[in-house]
């Protein structure tokens, strides 16, 4: 974002670094709010893009939506048709929501869950929201917000998935050991 602004910055490890910089930095810290120091001007990734700073860790065993289930743009949701976040399972999508945060407005997806439980998703955060995949859309199984429902279906899947490859090795192993007739090719028909 700042390259696009054609604003230059330099990669820093500390603070320290920053102050003997005449530049301006770039710096992964754990702050989490702007402030202001003598000189320097710090702002961070949650003011810049209204969200909370990722640990690193996570996002490098973070699951990848399949990508024809990703929903690129909200006009692919309807009023009602069920939806999976990847961290809470299946939802129905209920509309955009507009929410006052610290004097700012911010546009939210609106999902509801089994017992009438609402979970507003951050339009900038639409990369989580999927397409439901099931066979019949007006009956999918809402998930309960905060119980372990969602873990233990994928959990379940993950199972499937393991047990399916395992299978298919077995036959293409079988497949493979198996001693064909061989067919020779008769040089009068070519």
């Amino acid at each position: 974002m700042l390259r696009k602004s054609s604003i230059q910055t330099l990669n820093v490890n500390s603070f320290e670094a920053y102050l003997d910089s005449d530049s301006h930095c770039i710096s992964v810290s754990p702050i989490i709010e702007g402030l202001l120091i003598d000189d320097a001007i710090i702002i961070t990734e949650n003011e810049i893009l209204g969200k909370r700073p990722t640990d690193g860790k996570k996002d490098n065993n973070r699951k990848v939506i399949d990508p024809d289930q990703i929903v690129r743009n909200l006009t692919e949701l309807s009023m009602g048709s069920p939806v999976v976040h990847i961290e809470h399972g299946v939802g129905r999508y209920l509309g955009l929501e507009t929410l006052q945060i610290d004097s700012a407005d911010y546009e939210f997806l609106m999902l509801g869950y089994a017992g009438g439980a609402k979970l507003y998703v951050p339009v900038t955060s639409l990369h989580l929201i999927g397409r439901y995949a099931g066979a019949d859309e007006e009956h999918a199984p809402l998930h309960r917000l905060g119980s372990d429902q969602w873990d233990r279906a994928k959990r379940r899947a993950a199972e499937k998935v393991i047990d399916v490859a395992a299978e298919l090795l077995d036959i293409y192993a079988r497949r493979e050991l198996r001693k064909s007739h061989s067919l020779k090719p008769s040089e009068s028909e070519y």
